[in-house]
Parts: structure tokens; sequence; C-alpha cells
């Protein structure tokens, strides 16, 4: 047996009315969306773009700025971890 906490608001509301319009209890309601993920767990569909097509090239204007001494990304020694990092923390961000 689990114990799901749910601590979104939203979904809580709409748990709560899909329940109720279908008269069932919020446990059934979530046991049926889970058995449906679980059996139709299929990859999404979305149209492939060309990045080529929906990209611009940023012209800057160029400079006799010396830039020698400017090392971007000098704290990072281990790149993939790096992203990593990055991604979790924008996908914890957007939750």
């Amino acid at each position: 047996m689990f114990t799901l906490q749910i601590t979104d608001e939203t979904i809580e509301q709409a748990l709560l009315r899909l329940a109720q319009k279908q008269s069932k209890k919020v446990s059934e309601v979530i046991m049926m969306a889970i058995q449906d993920f679980i059996t139709h767990n299929e990859p999404l569909s979305y149209k492939k773009l060309d990045p080529l097509a929906h990209s611009t090239v940023i012209n800057y204007p160029v400079t006799d700025e010396n830039l020698d001494d400017v090392k971007p990304f000098a704290e990072v020694n281990d790149a993939a971890h790096y992203v990593q990092t990055l991604r979790q923390q924008t996908w914890n961000r957007n939750a």
C-alpha cells in the first residue's frame, strides 16, 4: 500500500472535481489515472521543426576590446555533470 500526498492545490481540486463528476472516490480516480498511464504509456508525438528555419544569427558589433583574459565556464570541470545539474534545476523551477 502506498500513500500519496498531493501538495499542489490545482491538482487536488481537479481530482476532487473529477471524482465528484464520476461519482467515485478520489482514490479510485487516482488509481484509474495510474492504470491508464501504465497501460497506455506511449511516447509523445510532436512535429519536428527545422532548426535552421527557426533560428536567427546574432550579429554583435566587433570591437578592439581585448578578451584574452575572459574564460567563460572556466569553473566547469565536468561538462556532463554541469549540464545535468542545469537541466535538473530548470525542471525543478518549472515544476
